[in-house]
């Protein structure tokens, strides 16, 4: 029911898994904990006098700009999370609270200027507006969800009362809005809905320690059967990727023949250079050499389907004639042929083993 191209290292909201997000890229790790110490300290500027605020604004807008820049989705998850926690204070409290909106507000401001840059060029640059239409980050269906988060979510339902049982605070208040408006925000109708549900194992796992321990008191059978029950996905992200890797195949492997033709990209092509392969090896090239390629990481490359078909179509069903019209009107310069993949039509330039490289342009 989940596109897998869409799905990180989880089959469901990766972006909920703390140990998930330790698996992904880099900028995604530093967002989600530069998200955390903004929100922290926002929380922490609530109790701060006012000689302090604008020292405590001007950090928290560095941190949320960060934020936002490492992970565009944690600026409207930090205005949706104190959103829901404000409301839940204003009804709390009988009175709106206005000292801590106007800190929340005033702590977004870098954040939300971005924002709001992103949206306007998502819709005005056309490789912006063309990658955003084909890349939806939608959540999966609820059932999904549920079940995805059914071991954890039936111990934070036990443990719901202890929680309720602790002395009134902010943080407390917090952690029952967090807990409420990850998965809400996750259904909105906008294209990066799952990723607003970033960060709530937080919360959940915070009830579910509780109703784990109120087990533990009651039936240590049915404790260390729960605790138990929360542990495959997890195995299985480690295992999996153990054997993976034990297996030393495509993607996380590539062949000496493959390194060798990226090693001569790397020392005969420059940033006018555009590589016309699969897209498999298309997303290598980067890393090692400054051209371009036609199709390469399937999120990243604007039309990818369509320009994967037309790679096939290249190598499979293009006459001479055609190939030449191709390569033209999208300035490619090296063609990288795999296998049984052949354009014996264009000049050689290199070759190891299986792989060869062919000069596109007169």
């Amino acid at each position: 029911m989940v596109d897998p191209k869409y799905v990180a290292y989880e089959l469901i909201a990766p972006d909920a898994y703390l140990f998930t997000i330790l698996y992904g890229p880099p900028h995604v790790i530093l967002g989600f904990a530069l998200l955390l110490n903004w929100i922290t300290y926002t929380l922490d500027s609530f109790q701060a006098d006012r000689p302090q605020l604008p020292r405590r604004l001007l950090i928290a807008n560095l941190i949320g700009g960060l934020a936002a820049l490492s992970r565009e989705a944690y600026g409207p998850v930090f205005a949706g999370l104190f959103a829901i926690y404000l409301a839940a204070v204003a009804i709390q409290h009988r009175k709106i609270p206005w000292r801590e909106g106007l800190i929340v507000a005033l702590s977004s401001i870098l954040a939300g200027t971005y924002g709001v840059y992103m949206l306007i060029a998502y819709r005005l640059i056309p490789g912006f507006a063309a990658w955003y239409q084909q890349n939806p980050f939608e959540s999966p269906a609820l059932i999904d969800l549920v079940l995805g988060f059914a071991p954890v979510l039936l111990l934070a339902w036990l443990g719901r009362r202890a929680f309720k049982a602790l002395p009134s605070s902010a943080e407390r208040t917090f952690g029952v809005a967090w807990l409420l408006a990850a998965p809400l925000m996750t259904y909105l109708p906008i294209a990066i809905s799952r990723r607003l549900i970033a960060g709530w194992q937080i919360p959940l796992s915070i009830f579910a320690a509780y109703g784990l321990l109120h087990l533990w008191r009651k039936r240590r059978v049915f404790a260390i059967v729960a605790a138990i029950s929360v542990l495959p996905a997890t195995l299985l992200i480690i295992l999996g990727g153990n054997a993976r890797v034990a297996a030393q195949q495509p993607p996380l492997y590539i062949t000496a023949d493959q390194q060798a033709a990226l090693n001569w990209l790397a020392a005969n092509t420059t940033d006018r250079d555009v590589v016309l392969s699969k897209w498999e090896f298309g997303n290598l090239v980067p890393i090692y050499a400054d051209a371009r390629v036609f199709s390469g990481h399937p999120i990243e490359t604007i039309e990818y389907k369509n320009k994967r078909a037309q790679v096939d179509t290249f190598f499979t069903a293009m006459t001479t004639a055609q190939r030449r019209d191709f390569l033209q009107r999208w300035h490619i310069t090296v063609i990288v042929a795999e296998g049984d993949r052949a354009v014996s039509d264009f000049p050689v330039i290199f070759q190891a083993g299986n792989v060869t490289l062919y000069r596109a342009v007169p």
